[in-house]
């Protein structure tokens, strides 16, 4: 009788369903059988694990507001049960006029037998349970390698090629992964990841169908050996502080600390060119320069850091002295790995230029890597020539972005623990919460104040660092953050950033939403965030007063309706280092 019920009622509750879920997200639901109902707790059957987290996590709420629209009590719980086949036998016997939604022959699922089935079907899952976006697989996740099952430890093991992947995946993606594996039917699964240079004895005998080997060290370009006086003339190009040990990654820097290791384990090899780009002060220069250190530490080939500056100085000097060009020449292209830190101010130098683009393509011809710094893309250099843009975009192309706080803190905690002063936790919070520009000025406001600490207990005072006196040692930088003008261009570059776009859709007709939208905000940030007048704001967009007016009205009103829209416009102006409270204020808006 039990089952009679429960068939009847999900028949009324489908019936709701299918007049109001969508027709593409109703279709599961045929796929769901009703098994009891005791009045309150409906117990439904799903065909097999995956298809549970999908019920649980995108139907119990539909169906329980239908229950209750049917008059069910609003404490009625609701089970998904894998059914057994007693269960299901019981539902055929209790109702046979009605057809159960659940086919009679369950779907069988491929058989997984290799760790890379097992991960391919566990990256489906957590796409479709959305515990995981694409962009995320994409980004992270491809990254890793499936290695080895061991069914008498339940270990899965994966490896990544570098550091930076292993502990990413290690903080935010183990639970997740151990979640997909074991509705893959890997019970209490647990899962390891290991640096694919590490000792491979760990793992299993690898079958022919399991996936490619790790790859092994990569021989380094050919050179002659080093002498010790052409070492230590190389190292004294670097500061020997930027190093990868003392470079903090995450998400604001992750890609391009992720290549810039790959560069240096494999030279030529490896994303050349390698262009970095992004605001000054975020750690460019650093990640550059630790690249030289550590191919200087493990591979016999030579390496030489220049500011583009510096090229130029060299290049005018050759200029007043033809006699020296050959050595230029041979300086710069007889070198197996060339840094050339701020590229863009190779812009409008046509002489440096045409020597460049000599140099450029007499090193990539000989498989020699080239690394490049710049505050903008390639494409955004005004004043640089096509032939070098496209030159320059050939390899990869990654920006570092300002760090965000959980990275700021990390930057001042590792910082900190270099000193032998203790600084609290509310000490380092104000300080990252307030120093938002660049990691340059988040370093200069710690050190300030782990002077003044060690100046405090050299005087013999005890009493703990508070706010008050943190605000009145650091007042200048704080003001200085605060009053910092932005451009109308860098809320340009930020807005195109986030939405990618160009800066030609900031002045473009074009009015589809996906640019006009975007393009409307930016104005509308401009008035917020900058004291710029209509008329300068207007001809930044290349667009009437009028039009800069409507798009700032349209803006606000859309703000306060469109919940993304805010998320996406807090985030923007977080970036650019200003309180995302300003955006609904409608003084000067």
């Amino acid at each position: 009788m039990e089952n009679n019920v429960a068939i009847e009622l999900w028949k009324n509750v489908k019936e709701l369903l299918r007049g109001s879920l969508p027709k593409e997200a109703y279709q599961p639901v045929e796929k769901i059988s009703p098994v009891s109902f005791d009045g309150l707790l409906f117990r439904l059957g799903v065909e097999n694990a995956f298809t549970k987290i999908i019920a649980e996590n995108q139907y119990r709420v539909p169906i329980h507001d239908a229950l209750q629209k049917l008059g069910a009590p609003g404490e009625i719980a609701i089970e998904f049960v894998l059914p057994t086949e007693s269960e299901q036998k019981n539902t055929q016997e209790a109702s046979p006029a009605v057809s159960a939604p659940v086919s009679a022959q369950p779907v069988v699922q491929p058989a997984l037998s290799t760790p890379a089935e097992y991960w391919q079907r566990a990256k489906e899952i957590m796409l479709e349970t959305k515990s995981v976006g694409k962009e995320e697989i994409d980004r992270w996740l491809e990254l890793l390698v499936p290695v080895s099952f061991d069914e008498k430890t339940n270990c899965f093991l994966f490896s990544a090629e570098n550091q930076f992947v292993k502990d990413w995946s290690d903080n935010h993606y183990r639970k997740v992964i151990q979640e997909a594996l074991r509705v893959c039917g890997l019970s209490n699964v647990t899962v390891d990841v290991v640096l694919a240079k590490q000792d491979t004895t760990r793992t299993e005998v690898r079958r022919q169908d399991e996936p490619r080997p790790i790859p092994g060290p990569v021989a380094a370009p050919t050179a002659k050996k080093r002498s010790h006086a052409s070492l230590v003339e190389m190292r004294s190009q670097l500061n020997p502080e930027f190093t990868f040990e003392n470079f903090v990654s995450g998400p604001s820097n992750g890609w391009a600390y992720n290549a810039a290791g790959e560069v240096a384990r494999k030279p030529g090899k490896a994303y050349n060119p390698l262009f970095i780009y992004g605001p000054t002060g975020i750690g460019k220069t650093h990640l550059m320069q630790a690249i030289g250190h550590r191919i200087l530490e493990s591979q016999s080939i030579s390496v030489r850091y220049v500011t583009c500056e510096s090229m130029l100085n060299d290049y005018v000097d050759c200029i007043a002295h033809k006699e020296k060009f050959a050595d230029f020449r041979k300086r710069y292209r007889k070198t197996d790995v060339l840094m050339v830190d701020d590229i863009q101010f190779l812009a409008g130098k046509e002489g440096l230029q045409e020597e460049f683009f000599n140099i450029y393509n007499e090193l990539y011809g000989s498989n020699k890597q080239i690394i490049m710094t710049s505050d903008l893309p390639p494409k955004e250099i005004v004043g640089l020539p096509e032939r070098l843009v496209s030159r320059f975009s050939a390899g990869l192309v990654t920006q570092i972005e300002c760090p965000k706080f959980e990275t700021r803190l990390a930057i001042l905690r590792y910082k900190q623990s270099q000193s032998r002063e203790n600084l609290s936790d509310e000490v380092l919070t104000f300080i990252a919460n307030n120093i938002t520009t660049n990691v340059r000025a988040l370093e200069g406001a710690l050190n300030r104040t782990l002077s003044y600490l060690k100046l405090m207990r050299n005087s013999g005072e005890r009493e703990e660092l508070g706010i008050d006196q943190l605000r009145s040692i650091l007042h200048d930088l704080l003001e200085n953050e605060l009053q910092k003008e932005l451009s109308c261009s860098e809320i340009q570059h930020a807005v195109c950033d986030y939405y990618g776009l160009t800066m030609k859709d900031m002045t473009s007709e074009e009015r589809t939403r996906s640019i006009a939208e975007p393009r409307q905000l930016a104005m509308f940030l401009c008035r917020k965030l900058t004291p710029k007048s209509l008329h300068d704001i207007s001809e930044s967009f290349q667009k009437t007063h009028a039009t800069v007016l409507h798009s700032c009205k349209k803006m606000l009103n859309n703000l306060k309706l469109e919940k993304e829209l805010y998320q996406a416009s807090s985030e923007i102006v977080r970036k650019l280092g200003r309180d995302p409270s300003v955006l609904l204020q409608t003084q000067g808006g």
